[in-house]
């Protein structure tokens, strides 16, 4: 599976509530660049932590 450069250069970014795990900051930044090209995308995590910190970055929290 190849990751877009974009997605890796958000990974390596801070996020709300560090520390946070390699994959989670994946799924963060694939979420926080697929957000401008899908206009109403859900972010699915039942991680609390991991869905504080997409709360932090605006995306709409799946389950609410």
């Amino acid at each position: 599976m190849r990751i877009e450069r974009e997605v890796v250069a958000r990974a390596r970014s801070p996020f709300p509530g560090e520390p946070i795990r390699t994959l989670d900051a994946l799924h963060l930044a694939s979420a926080v660049v697929a957000r401008a090209a899908v206009a109403d995308l859900a972010f699915l995590s039942l991680d609390e932590k991991v869905r504080a910190s997409g709360r932090a970055l605006g995306l709409r929290v799946m389950p609410a």
